[in-house]
């Protein structure tokens, strides 16, 4: 029997790494002679840098940063000399996690520490850099990001702006030296998304996502409209733009509205290109091969839910064990899917180790433990 383990972390709780392990044990306690083969993953959310890096051989490097409050912090990213590749974790610079909940306001928050960290990789040699965008608790646009990198944004009068949420609405006028330019178009990006949500509107970054990172009705709005009005400027000023996707088209783009609109930062203002952070691990590890002969698979992340369809670790990889048709199972935190909806996904068994939050947060010390024992109860 073959059980290939892929799962994600389990946030704020326990990292896929471990995850993984917990399941193992489940699974050798009722098939101990079972060859188990452990993958763990990630989508482009938190925790999406250590798992690259481990699959693709990059160190640690340090850094001191700002955090999405302009504190200096202690960040890192990750470092591959011999094929000149950085990953950079943007929520280690700019993540909610970074902020306490009374600080949390994406109107007063900035990537600018991503950028000092882009900044860092490409003085170390960095020709190639993967940046997952998942986790922030930003709404600049990237506009924070694209000031450490030596963009300059200024009104109409021309002042120059603090890059912030709440000033997207007031930028009239962009610029960057050719040299500053030109060190930035020479370096190829790729921004690992773990949604698809374009730019603005009613499925748009501040609307679908700026409540969780602090935002009232008002400052939603009031960042939806910065974020058309940036759009418009982007497009008077095409001449920046390094990616190869028409401006007008640009804040459409699925996953433009990922990290607060840092998706479209990132293809604007460094040409990246957008892809599922998922799709893009699983094809590194080469998941397709992996489980040809598996007789299922066994992932989970902390919650399953509407959102889970939609770029989340658990649907990349329905999607490649649908096409060998290997079974998947899935051990959660908590599970907000009835019967029929896990079933229209493609899980044919699921465990959840809550059904509330109280128990759950309770048990964080006790994570392992439960999945170990979840484990076991699915495959008995």
């Amino acid at each position: 029997m073959k059980i290939v383990v892929a799962p994600d972390s389990f946030k704020g709780s326990m990292d896929a790494f471990g995850v993984a392990n917990a399941i193992k044990l489940g699974i050798q306690a009722v098939f101990p002679g079972a060859e188990i083969v452990l993958c763990p993953l990630a989508d482009g959310g938190e925790g999406s840098g250590e798992i690259w890096a481990r699959y693709l051989g990059a160190k640690k490097v340090r850094a001191t940063v700002k955090d999405p409050l302009g504190r200096n912090i202690e960040s890192h990213y990750y470092y591959n000399n011999d094929s000149r590749t950085a990953i950079i974790e943007s929520s280690l610079a700019a993540g909610l996690t970074l902020l306490s909940p009374s600080e949390r306001n994406p109107s007063m928050t900035s990537t600018y520490g991503v950028g000092q960290l882009i900044d860092n990789a490409i003085f170390v040699g960095a020709e190639q850099i993967y940046l997952t965008l998942g986790g922030s608790a930003t709404n600049d646009m990237g506009i924070g990001m694209a000031s450490a990198l030596g963009y300059e944004f200024s009104d109409q009068n021309p002042y120059l702006l603090a890059t912030i949420g709440e000033n997207l609405a007031a930028i009239n006028y962009l610029s960057i030296s050719k040299s500053a330019h030109n060190r930035i178009g020479k370096v190829k990006f790729y921004g690992l998304c773990d949604v698809s949500n374009r730019l603005y509107g009613t499925q748009g970054a501040a609307t679908i996502y700026g409540k969780q990172k602090g935002a009232d009705t008002e400052m939603i709005q009031m960042l939806d409209a910065g974020m058309r009005h940036l759009d418009q400027i982007c497009i008077k000023y095409d001449h920046y733009n390094l990616s190869n996707i028409n401006i007008s088209k640009l804040e459409g783009v699925k996953g433009a509205g990922a990290a607060g609109g840092f998706g479209y930062g990132a293809m604007y203002f460094l040409g990246a290109e957008l892809i599922s952070g998922i799709e893009a691990l699983l094809d590194l590890v080469g998941f397709d091969e992996m489980i040809q002969d598996a007789d299922f698979i066994i992932t989970g992340e902390g919650m399953i839910d509407v959102q889970t369809a939609y770029g989340k670790t658990i649907s990349g990889i329905i999607n490649i064990a649908k096409m060998v048709n290997v079974p998947v199972y899935a051990v959660c935190g908590q599970c907000r899917l009835d019967f029929n909806q896990l079933n229209g996904l493609g899980l044919q068994k699921v465990v959840a180790l809550s059904l509330n939050n109280e128990v759950i947060n309770a048990s964080f010390e006790k994570t392992g433990e439960m999945i170990e024992i979840a484990t076991k109860a699915m495959i008995t």
